[in-house]
């Protein structure tokens, strides 16, 4: 629908003030006013009937903008701009040497994924670390290396963004040269959760080496 050019609001404002000028004294002596003797009559007659005035409004017009709101934002879905968390818990199984472990239900988008594994470790001191990828065909993105806890346990966690494209993304977990459990107790659980992010922007990394290769001293107080 193509847009009319509107007067613009003084002048709107000076044909409603010139028209209760005209009803008050009359069309007959106003035919000689200046336009500075119309303003003065204008501003007296505002002040007089101001509290009685009123601005027409379009009774549908919060109405339409509520709905527009309600139904889109900036053109997304409502829903698009919530963030829900998708959490799973890693299940108890026989030792092993690894374990794939793939989460379905996950719809399409960028996500935060966190994870952290406890587990018990047939090998005092083995190593216990996870990998996880967008899914069964794409590179493997984070890493995580292991703690020891007490003798015979060791935990693992990461968080990395994942972009993913419907398909179940993946986290594998090895014991390299013995085999590993999920820890079983309920005071710890192993869980991986996936959190519903906008996007992912990428940012520039400078590195620079000192002169020396040496940490350098931390200030004594």
């Amino acid at each position: 629908m193509k847009q009319r050019n509107l007067p613009s609001l003084p002048l709107l404002v000076l044909v409603a003030v010139l028209s209760l000028v005209l009803g008050s004294f009359g069309t007959a002596t106003a035919a000689g006013l200046t336009t500075k003797q119309v303003k003065k009559i204008a501003a007296k007659v505002v002040k007089k009937s101001g509290p009685t005035l009123s601005v027409s409004h379009a009774a549908t017009a919060d109405t339409a903008t509520t709905a527009a709101n309600t139904t889109t934002l900036m053109g997304e879905p409502a829903g698009q701009y919530k963030n829900p968390v998708h959490r799973f818990v890693l299940p108890v199984q026989a030792a092993a040497a690894s374990r794939t472990y793939s989460f379905s239900g996950l719809p399409a988008g960028t996500y935060l994924i966190g994870y952290s594994a406890f587990a018990s470790v047939t090998a005092s001191g083995a190593n216990f670390v996870c990998q996880a990828r967008a899914n069964s065909t794409s590179p493997w993105e984070v890493f995580s290396g292991s703690s020891a806890y007490l003798v015979g346990y060791a935990t693992t966690q990461a968080t990395a963004s994942l972009t993913l494209t419907g398909a179940p993304p993946q986290v594998f977990c090895t014991s390299p040269g013995t085999t590993f459990a999920i820890y079983s107790a309920s005071d710890y659980l192993s869980t991986v959760t996936f959190t519903r992010v906008d996007g992912i922007t990428n940012g520039g990394v400078t590195s620079t080496r000192p002169d020396s290769d040496v940490a350098p001293r931390t200030q004594q107080r």
